[in-house]
């Protein structure tokens, strides 16, 4: 994977050669170590500095490497010596019985470079842009194009999440719908009233759930609820190696795991969105009965007078992309954790996040096009 290739830097210095690592150096990365340390031009060197100050991970694949080019380098008369580790790093020589001792007990303070932090920011986020994109064909070749293979989705794993992400959703989607349509209803009515024109509350409420906040609010329910739900669990799985178990026995995880997580979210939004619009339209209906004075007859007629059918339709076409937004972004960072139990909490702290930022995103973008289309 992109996240796990190995920084190699060489720089050459008077009577020694300065090899510098970053990224994470573990089983996958130390074979690439490895071939590098053997191409080394060792001639003219008394002395190979292995600087460690970037590795921000480190295996006993990896201090297994480093031993293995120490003892090469000593048949050639140059001398292999560790400089700068952090704790974590130190550690595993030491578990490995390495000697750990030989590693400077902090990396030195290099200070910071703006020029520097912003190109590692933006190389992260073209490399995590394209494993996105990545992962996105692959779930579109699992639904698109391998049923016509005879590979279907597993729809019955499917309708367990539908079961998950949708139905136990329902409660809290409704409660904060109808929480919206009271708030609606009482903030408008405060200023029609004094045109004497209150029945548009009606309108008012209608329209603006229907068309943004009924997909807007349930999809950023659904990123908190569910979205995170995604992410901690796959991420779980990442760390315990159950999905490279999965991989061991010949079941791809895109098909077992990811696909029937991202079609029951791409289901449960709209649906959801549904049930948040009558909910947050019922509020707005006790508002106006009960405090405005309309009969429910008369706030019925005007919401559907009000409320066409481009403002479902667009409402629901928004919503059935924040599903499949909320449904990638779960995924990609649960399946992208590294490390531990931190790790995990990391994952899932960033799909909510991520997730909430691509949701306003994209409603931005399909407002846009509705307006001007």
């Amino acid at each position: 994977m992109p996240d796990r290739e190995l920084d190699f830097r060489i720089r050459e210095e008077p009577q020694k050669l300065v090899v510098e690592l970053g990224g994470v150096l573990d089983s996958d990365s130390a074979p690439n170590l490895a071939a590098r340390f053997a191409e080394l031009p060792k001639n003219g060197y008394r002395q190979v500095v292995l600087d460690l100050t970037r590795i921000s991970r480190i295996d006993s694949t990896g201090v297994a490497v480093i031993l293995d080019a120490r003892e090469g380098l000593a048949k050639d008369g140059v001398t292999l010596k560790l400089m700068g580790a952090i704790p974590q790093v130190r550690k595993v020589f030491s578990l490995t019985l390495a000697r750990a001792d030989e590693l400077s007990p902090e990396a030195p303070d290099r200070g910071w470079d703006p020029i520097s932090a912003a190109g590692a920011a933006i190389l992260r986020g073209w490399r995590r842009a394209g494993e996105s994109v990545h992962q996105f064909g692959e779930v579109t070749y699992w639904i698109l194009v391998a049923p016509f293979r005879g590979q279907m989705p597993r729809f019955a794993a499917t309708t367990d999440q539908v079961n998950r992400f949708g139905t136990s959703a329902i409660p809290i989607v409704g409660l904060i719908a109808l929480l919206i349509g009271l708030i609606m209803a009482m903030q408008s009515a405060h200023q029609l009233r004094q045109f004497g024109a209150v029945i548009f509350v009606a309108d008012l409420v209608g329209i603006s759930v229907c068309r943004e906040l009924g997909p807007f609010v349930t999809a950023i329910v659904v990123a908190g609820r569910s979205g995170s739900a995604v992410a901690a669990e796959l991420g779980t799985m990442t760390v315990s190696e159950e999905i490279d178990a999965l991989r061991t026995m010949g079941l791809n995880p895109m098909r077992y795991l990811v696909v029937p997580r991202i079609l029951a979210m791409t289901v449960c939004t709209p649906l959801l969105t549904i049930i948040a619009n009558l909910v947050a339209i019922t509020g707005g209906l006790l508002i106006g009965v009960f405090h405005l004075g309309i009969s429910a007859s008369a706030y019925i007629n005007q919401t559907l007078e009000a409320v066409e059918l481009s403002d479902l339709v667009t409402g629901l076409i928004k919503s059935v992309i924040f599903g499949t937004v909320i449904g990638n972004v779960g995924v990609f960072e649960g399946l992208h954790v590294r490390g531990g139990s931190e790790g995990v909490g990391q994952a899932t702290t960033q799909a909510v996040v991520s997730s909430i930022f691509l949701i306003i995103v994209t409603d931005a973008i399909f407002t846009a096009l509705f307006y001007f289309l």
